[in-house]
């Protein structure tokens, strides 16, 4: 059972790093959103893939006026 929490644990360190505009846009997870990570990123921050996720959700979700 610990090994399985050791798992978890690197899987949650992993998911929390943080990476530049530039390398998300040269990512392969984002390839078919680079156009729209290009337009919500600011360069010179990090973000990590949990907010970014968060960020294209909450555009995805917009209404439209």
């Amino acid at each position: 059972m610990a090994k399985q929490d050791k798992v978890t644990e690197e899987a949650t360190v992993a998911a929390e790093q943080e990476f530049s505009k530039q390398q998300l846009l040269a990512s392969q997870k984002y390839r078919h959103r680079r156009d729209l990570i290009g337009a919500l990123l600011v360069d010179g921050v990090t973000y990590s893939i949990t907010k970014v996720d968060a960020l294209i959700k909450d555009y995805d979700e917009r209404r439209i006026k």
